[in-house]
């Protein structure tokens, strides 16, 4: 069967999409004249995500105060806590494959501690939370869409040639695939340019973004390995040492502290029902 890139992105129209509040939402958090109460009404204009946040919030596991209304979950999280939790909401929603979520899921939060780390600002940290996020969106489109098809290409250990063999089998390769999608639902540039960029590892102005995607990668596959050997696969890993020492990265900071902190977080929002 040949399948075109226009066949796969018409036929990505049929899969479910964010929501425009929730997109409107993560648009306009960073903006200073931004308001408690638009914040409020677009929360309430999204009825997923509205429970979402009061079941969150109300949860026992991470706040000590209850929301009662709207108002005081804005209260309680905070404009950037709730940008997070909407990207991570409406993402929920749209990915159909639990093991593509599963990793993404790994790859957004270890993306995000490594960033805080390092010492990075918030809106640093909340693009490559969601980057990494819905880096793999196109592959779950592709596996929703061509299961069969796919799931030899999926399986492949060499990322290039993945690449190349999902553009060779559906005219795209799903990072191009996510990029289309987000940048048609409306998600910030900003995002999607480091989703594209996946593809040129070594484009200058994504280095550090990618960097540390790769970082979280390389921690996704080696969850259950001893914290020595893992540092010695950062130190030995092709050109990434250098660019941890030119970002000033120190795989030290991957303790079993931190450790600690990704799994619980990770646990904590793969058991988190939408």
């Amino acid at each position: 069967m040949i399948i075109s890139k226009e066949d796969v992105f018409r036929s990505c129209e049929n899969l479910p999409s964010i929501s425009l509040a929730s997109l409107e939402l993560i648009r306009i958090v960073d903006n200073p004249e931004t308001t408690k109460a638009d914040i409020i009404e677009l929360i309430s204009l999204d009825e997923v995500l509205l429970v979402s946040l009061f079941r969150l919030v109300n949860s026992a596991n991470f706040y000590t105060q209850k929301a009662r209304n709207v108002a005081d979950i804005v209260d309680i999280l905070g404009f950037q806590a709730i940008k997070q939790k909407a990207i991570f909401i409406s993402a929920k929603t749209v990915f159909c494959d639990e093991t593509i979520w599963k990793q993404s899921v790994f790859l957004a939060i270890a993306s995000k501690l490594i960033s805080v780390e390092m010492g990075k600002g918030s809106s640093f940290v909340d693009d490559i939370y969601m980057a990494a996020l819905f880096e793999s969106y196109g592959a779950m489109a592709l596996m929703n869409l061509y299961q069969n098809d796919y799931v030899p290409v999926f399986n492949m250990q060499n990322f290039d040639e993945r690449l190349d063999k999902e553009a060779d089998t559906f005219g795209v390769n799903h990072l191009e695939l996510a990029y289309k999608v987000l940048t048609d639902w409306g998600i910030p540039k900003s995002v999607t340019c480091i989703i594209k960029n996946q593809i040129d590892f070594l484009k200058d102005k994504y280095l550090e973004f990618n960097m540390i995607i790769e970082i979280s990668k390389i921690l996704y596959a080696m969850c259950e390995a001893p914290i020595e050997e893992l540092h010695d696969v950062l130190s030995e890993y092709g050109g990434l040492n250098l660019l941890m020492e030119k970002f000033g990265f120190n795989s030290k900071i991957i303790d079993e502290e931190f450790l600690a902190k990704l799994e619980k977080q990770y646990e904590f929002a793969l058991n988190f029902s939408v």
